[in-house]
């Protein structure tokens, strides 16, 4: 668990990052719904609540999922795996009403520093369309291949 302190506007905001369980599935999808479905929406990409539950739950059972939380609830949430030596972030959600607040960036900082000592790098995929691409750049990842079929990058960080 890390406890973060933020000033803003002169007063301080308290927000934790917390290994979270199963029983935030339903917590997770309500997030998945406002940060990405707008996204997919707008880029024609098919989904479905029952496909994200099914991958939320999975990425539950083959790793572990972290939450920031606020006053206000779960406002952000990563999901990661080891895989062969790598650290593979399976999803990344800001609420949007905190988007560019550095909420991600803490989640970020957070899965990496904390598995380290445990893998030599950092993988993940993201639409080729997304404007988080840029975002995933300024944290130092790298565009290593492209998967045209799904319309992914798939980058890496060295950690």
């Amino acid at each position: 668990m890390l406890l973060v302190k933020e000033m803003h506007g002169g007063r301080c905001l308290n927000k934790m990052i917390k290994k979270i369980n199963q029983n935030s599935v339903e917590d997770i999808i309500k997030l998945h719904k406002k940060a990405i479905f707008p996204l997919w929406d707008k880029l024609g990409r098919k989904y479905s609540v029952e496909g994200i539950r099914d991958f939320v739950l999975e990425v539950f059972q083959k790793g572990e999922v972290f939450g920031l939380v606020d006053k206000k609830g779960l406002e952000g949430v990563i999901g990661v795996e080891i895989e062969s030596n790598t650290l593979e972030i399976g999803f990344l959600l800001v609420n949007p009403k905190n988007q560019g607040k550095g909420y991600g960036k803490e989640l970020m900082n957070f899965v990496e520093n904390q598995y380290a000592k445990q893998v030599s790098k950092a993988q993940l995929d993201v639409l080729i369309k997304n404007p988080a691409v840029g975002f995933y750049e300024r944290l130092g990842y790298k565009i290593i291949r492209i998967n045209n079929k799904k319309q992914k990058y798939i980058m890496e960080k060295k950690l």
